[in-house]
Formats: C-alpha cells, structure tokens, sequence
C-alpha cells in the first residue's frame, strides 16, 4: 500500500527556475543538522536528500540569497566535510 504522503509530495512543484542549485556530498549523519541549519533562514534555500546513504543533498538556491549561502556554507565547513558535487561527476570544492 502506497503511503499516503507520497502521493503529496509527488504533487509538490519544482523548485522556481530562477533558482541556483548546488549538489553536495556531506557525511550522511550531518544531513539533519544541516536541513536545521537552512531552517533557520527561511527562504534562503530549500535542502532535498537525493541519497541519505552517501550524504548526496541538492540545495535550491534563491537568486537574492546566493552569496549568504556561500557564506553559510563556508562557516560550515569549519565543522563539517562538504564537497561540491558537478553535474559531470567529478568532485570539487566551491
């Protein structure tokens, strides 16, 4: 039996086209502090887990809060490992 909510978020809509993306790699036990972390700044990003196994986040950028999250993104990585992921596949720092 299908889980009720999948249904809804299969309805969500995509993130708007103006939007930056960033795929990420984080140690998978970061992904939580790391969604809390966005949380705390409302419309600044929207955080996905494309694969909760290997760490794999994409993160939806808004066009107006793009350095800010660099910023963030940068604080944080005094505490934890991320890795820019390119869409080629090879990994890189931002």
């Amino acid at each position: 039996m299908k889980h009720p909510i999948c249904g809804a978020i299969d309805a969500l809509p995509a993130p708007p086209g103006d939007t930056f993306t960033l795929k990420l790699q984080i140690n998978p036990r970061e992904i939580t502090y790391l969604t809390g972390i966005f949380e705390a700044y409302p419309g600044f990003a929207m955080i996905r887990t494309d694969d909760s196994k290997t760490g794999q986040i994409r993160l939806w950028i808004a066009p107006d809060f793009y350095q800010e999250t660099l910023d963030i993104l940068n604080e944080l990585k005094k505490e934890i490992v991320i890795r820019e992921l390119p869409a080629d596949g090879e990994t890189d720092e931002f």
